[in-house]
C-alpha cells in the first residue's frame, strides 16, 4: 500500500513539474478546443481552451508503472493497458476535433464513443474472465476473477 501511494504522489509531482510547460507548448502551437456555434453562447468564451492535457497525467503514470511497478507483478499490465486503451480513445476524440469532422461535435459522436468504451472494457473483462491461455483465470480457482 505504501508502495502505491508513493508512486500516485510521484506521478502528481512529475505532472505538477511537466503540466506547466506542456499548457504553454499547447498554447504556442494553437491546439485547442472548438466550440459548437449551436451551443449556448456562454461557452463561446472557451474557443482555444488547450485540448489534450490528459498526457499530462498518463505519460508519468505510465512511466512510473513500467519503471517500478511492474517488477514481479505483471497483474498491472491489465489496468495499464485498459488506461492506454482509454487514452487513445481520448486522444483520437481530442484530434478529430482538432482536424474537423463531419461530425457535428467536432470528434466522435456520443453513441460511437459509448461503443468503442464498451469494446474496450469488455476486452478487459475478458481477460479477466477466460481461462489462464488466453486470460488471467488461474486452474486453482473455482470461479471466475
Amino acid at each position: 500500500m505504501s508502495r502505491a501511494l508513493l508512486l500516485a504522489a510521484a506521478a502528481f509531482a512529475l505532472t505538477l513539474a511537466t503540466g506547466g510547460y506542456w499548457v504553454r507548448f499547447l498554447r504556442e502551437k494553437r491546439i485547442g478546443k472548438q466550440i459548437r456555434a449551436e451551443g449556448p453562447q456562454s461557452h463561446v468564451i472557451k474557443t482555444g481552451t488547450p485540448t489534450m492535457g490528459g498526457i499530462i497525467i498518463l505519460l508519468p503514470v505510465i512511466f512510473l508503472t513500467i519503471f517500478f511497478n511492474l517488477v514481479d507483478r505483471w497483474s498491472m499490465l491489465l489496468p495499464l493497458a485498459v488506461l492506454t486503451g482509454f487514452a487513445v480513445l481520448g486522444g483520437i476524440d481530442d484530434y478529430m476535433s482538432l482536424v474537423g469532422t463531419r461530425s457535428r461535435t467536432y470528434g466522435f459522436t456520443p453513441r460511437r464513443k459509448l461503443i468503442l468504451t464498451v469494446i474496450i472494457a469488455l476486452g478487459a473483462s475478458l481477460v479477466l474472465y477466460l481461462p489462464a491461455p488466453f486470460g488471467l483465470q488461474k486452474a486453482e480457482f473455482k470461479g471466475p476473477v
